[in-house]
């Protein structure tokens, strides 16, 4: 900044952020990689998948055609699945790929496997359809909460306002993150 080029290049920087600190650079630098590329990049990119990998998983729901008799659902899954139905072959694969991730997501780690074969268990084929959407719907919330604490511990670190361009655009929506054009 002591040159005639580097005080008009920092005139600019404080004309366009007026609260810009230089004496901030290196740490703001730091949470930025930190976000793009490090550790916490991988929770936010695994979060994302995760709430994405929940939207696939209410859609088979739906395609398990389950009504509120767990009794029931038990044997027509049972049904569907001799007889060549793909429904509850489905559901079962993205449940335990989806278990994996809550657990991962929820936890902070890859937990154990008492803790994935729990979440498993909650989101079971038999459940009625409320059930189901209602532990879907649950798990979304828990994450959102997840990725609350991340958007504000990358605001914090970095002075940025623009968390929500790292995460999906399923994401987004189902989590009501403004778009990644709006915020």
């Amino acid at each position: 900044a002591r040159s005639a080029y580097g005080q008009a290049l920092m005139a600019k920087v404080y004309q366009i952020n007026p609260n810009y600190d230089a004496t901030q650079y290196t740490a703001k630098q730091k949470g930025y990689n930190a976000f793009t590329s490090g550790k916490q990049s991988d929770t936010v990119r695994s979060l994302s998948v995760a709430v994405n990998h929940l939207g696939t998983l209410d859609g088979l729901v739906d395609a398990l055609q389950n009504n509120d008799v767990k009794a029931f659902n038990t044997i027509g899954n049972r049904w569907q699945q001799e007889t060549g139905n793909p429904a509850p072959t489905n559901f079962d694969t993205a449940k335990n790929i989806v278990a994996d991730e809550v657990t991962k997501a929820v936890i902070g780690y890859g937990g154990s496997t008492a803790d994935r074969e729990k979440a498993a268990d909650v989101i079971n084929r038999a459940a009625s359809p409320a059930q189901l959407k209602g532990a879907i719907a649950t798990y979304e919330k828990l994450m959102a909460g997840q990725l609350d604490g991340l958007r504000r511990q990358y605001e914090k670190a970095t002075g940025r306002d623009d968390f929500d361009t790292m995460l999906s655009p399923q994401a987004q929506q189902q989590l009501g993150a403004p778009s990644a054009s709006g915020h």
